[in-house]
């Protein structure tokens, strides 16, 4: 990603889950935004999914499309929204699963005031998007 780009992480420990199943939920928005309070919706677009979430008490949204699909890990990207660049990893390893966001406001002058409020709060979001698809991965797969 571009320059001043910042990165946030968060993982939900315990065993791998599949990432197909993982893929699975982030594009069905019923399903994800029923588990998660800081997901509004998700609506499928094209190729790709339009997002809006709950960040610092505001609506804000993008649309993603996939970028990348390998055996441990899941890429998206925005092709427009409210932020000037996001970049969304999903990876499942022995630690669990993962989610790196890696964003860019786009407001240079105001980086150094506005990156940690808002790192904060999509660091929140990844933790709360994480653990919700985890979980329900986890209870999916062991129903089936």
């Amino acid at each position: 990603m571009a320059a001043g780009t910042q990165l946030v992480s968060a993982t939900a420990p315990g065993a791998a889950v599949p990432l197909d199943s993982v893929r699975e939920l982030l594009t069905d928005g019923a399903a994800l935004s029923g588990l998660c309070d800081q997901v509004l919706a998700i609506v499928p677009d094209g190729d790709g999914w339009r997002w809006c979430v709950l960040l610092n008490g505001s609506e804000v949204g993008w649309r993603l499309i996939e970028k990348a699909r390998h055996p441990d890990r899941l890429e998206y990207i925005q092709t427009e929204g409210d932020l000037a660049a996001l970049e969304c990893v999903w990876l499942a390893d022995d630690r669990g699963l993962t989610l790196d966001v890696h964003f860019n406001l786009g407001v240079d002058g105001l980086a150094p005031l506005l990156d940690p409020i808002w790192g904060q709060s999509l660091h929140a979001f990844a933790d709360a998007v994480v653990h919700a698809v985890a979980a329900a991965v986890t209870s999916r797969e062991e129903s089936s």
